[in-house]
């Protein structure tokens, strides 16, 4: 790991054809078109603070300013749905990352009315705008919805993230 390297964290981000602990889940199809609206927005942390934030516009940005510590830049599928973030966040709270403390996350969507079905089961979301993936503690999409690595390059693309996952977890005691 370069000393003067860039920080890259990889997270869930959603999880298609699932409903989750919050009553509502994102088609396979609805992933696929809409997964890249994650690129620019913010990761934020750290976990336990007021979680997603106000609904009102914009006092959900001012929240995401002042708890921002990442910006995503890159995103894909492999099972679920993950992003990339560059790390912003000070030295410690990368440290209290690498240290297992911030371990699961939830995503918040924008849905056009138009985009939602409404089941017994919950509402299926076929269309959406991510607003943000924060830190939490009690995730949505239960305890698959987490931190799937990180490293330390000087571009992303030189992080390889099988690696940066098989040292997560042995870092956070899952391994």
């Amino acid at each position: 790991l370069e000393k003067d390297g860039k920080r890259f964290v990889k997270v869930f981000a959603l999880d298609a054809n699932v409903m989750n602990k919050a009553h509502w889940g994102v088609t396979k199809e609805a992933v696929r078109r809409n997964l890249e609206t994650i690129i620019g927005k913010p990761l934020l942390g750290p976990p336990g603070q007021m979680e997603h934030g106000p609904s009102e516009p914009g006092a959900l940005r001012e929240f995401e300013r002042a708890h921002e510590v990442g910006v995503f830049k890159d995103f894909g599928v492999n099972g679920v749905a993950w992003g990339v973030a560059e790390w912003t966040g000070t030295e410690s709270q990368w440290m209290d990352l690498r240290a297992g403390k911030w371990k699961y996350v939830s995503p918040q969507v924008r849905v056009p009315s138009e985009k939602m079905r409404k089941t017994a089961d919950g509402d299926w979301i076929k269309g959406f705008q991510f607003e943000h993936v924060q830190f939490v503690e009690r995730p949505a999409f239960g305890e698959d919805a987490k931190v799937l690595g990180f490293c330390e390059a000087p571009e992303m693309g030189q992080c390889t993230f099988a690696a940066a996952l098989r040292e997560t977890t042995k870092i956070v005691g899952l391994a």
